[in-house]
């Protein structure tokens, strides 16, 4: 859930991810000391439209 009227950096209010280790896969709350796989093109990846956030905070990259 993203609230737009935020500024930039400010935006995002909640994020569910879905548990893989659950038995019954279910949504769950991120946890913000957990790391979690993600899925993205290289093109965000590297900083295209302006994610710098995740090139400055990437622990791994495979392509």
């Amino acid at each position: 859930v993203y609230d737009i009227s935020k500024p930039p950096g400010n935006r995002v209010k909640s994020v569910n991810v879905l548990c893989t280790v659950c038995r019954v896969p279910r949504y769950e709350p991120l946890n913000p000391k957990k790391v979690y796989k993600l899925v993205l093109p290289s093109y965000l990846v590297d900083g295209g439209d302006g994610f710098t956030m995740i090139k400055e905070k990437k622990l791994k990259h495979d392509s």
